[in-house]
């Protein structure tokens, strides 16, 4: 098992979904205007697996 979190640029949690084995996709809500990083945790050993910078812009969702 493993964990996609959302971290601010402040180092707060924002976001933080469980994604199962052999998933390829996960939907998300991101803040937009604030950088924020994705960190995939693998939950067994705790180790980082990926790290992603992401910054939305925009003002609405469609």
């Amino acid at each position: 098992m493993s964990r996609v979190n959302v971290i601010t640029e402040s180092g707060g949690s924002f976001y933080s979904t469980e994604v199962d084995t052999g998933q390829t996709s996960v939907s998300l809500p991101l803040p937009t205007g604030t950088p924020v990083t994705l960190y995939a945790v693998n939950t067994v050993n705790g180790s980082v697996v990926a790290t992603q910078n992401v910054t939305v812009s925009g003002d609405t969702y469609p």
